[in-house]
């Protein structure tokens, strides 16, 4: 990890994906609840490489809203505006509302100017069973003094490997073959039970923020309530 992280800026946007770090760590059909947040793992993946980059959070403050799909339930847009404990803050931005939709994106720009990013999904919106993955997740900013160079043989490496291969089984097989192993070897799987849990706490807050209109303060505390957290208008 380099020393421009702490004390800087982050931002996702959003829709869906898949994703791969190399460098870094070598259409709604009536009647459908998706959430954007919540209704698959892909929006939950660029929110973990946002924690994984900075750290623990101190507050959130956020907005959800359903602007273009009157016939669902829950949000199709949503924003905040995250404060790490390092001193960082972050912004998130995820949507399910634009045409051309925005692609998945994670970026960290520095204290000392230099940024780095992933692109976790680019193209065509994916749709589990429907449709496949088109474009490779590649690092898409890397301007880390001395290192500016790589960017373009990471792309093309990361590229090569992405059309040698099936992304929509490849990924899937890691991740299985990684929990066996770790069950196996009783260790750590690379993307644990709390690293979720982490997860689903920044989407909460979120909801939270937007009910009671007010930043959420972290650790969140459990709540005896109907409204799912602000998800139930």
């Amino acid at each position: 990890m380099h020393t421009f992280l702490p004390k800087s800026t982050a931002f996702l946007e959003t829709p869906l994906t898949l994703v791969s770090l190399k460098p870094v760590v070598k259409s709604c059909k009536k009647g459908l609840t998706k959430s954007v947040f919540t209704g698959d793992a892909s929006r939950s993946i660029p929110a973990f490489i946002l924690l994984w980059f900075m750290g623990e959070i101190d507050e959130v403050y956020g907005l959800w809203k359903n602007l273009n799909h009157p016939y669902i339930e829950v949000e199709d847009t949503a924003i905040a505006i995250v404060k790490f404990k390092s001193g960082a803050i972050g912004n998130i931005i995820v949507s399910n509302s634009e045409k051309p939709g925005i692609y998945g994106k994670v970026h960290v720009h520095g204290e000392n100017g230099a940024s780095v990013g992933v692109q976790t999904d680019g193209g065509a919106m994916f749709i589990a069973g429907m449709s496949g993955i088109l474009e490779p997740p590649v690092n898409d900013i890397w301007s880390v003094p001395g290192e500016e160079k790589m960017l373009e043989h990471w792309k093309a490496e990361d590229s090569a490997h992405f059309s040698s291969i099936d992304p929509m089984v490849y990924y899937m097989e890691r991740q299985i073959e990684d929990f066996l192993q770790a069950i196996e070897n009783n260790t750590d799987p690379l993307v644990t039970g709390e690293d979720g849990r982490r997860t689903v706490e920044l989407f909460t807050a979120i909801y939270r923020s937007t009910r009671d209109n007010k930043p959420v303060k972290f650790p969140l505390q459990p709540e005896n309530r109907e409204d799912m957290d602000g998800r139930l208008k």
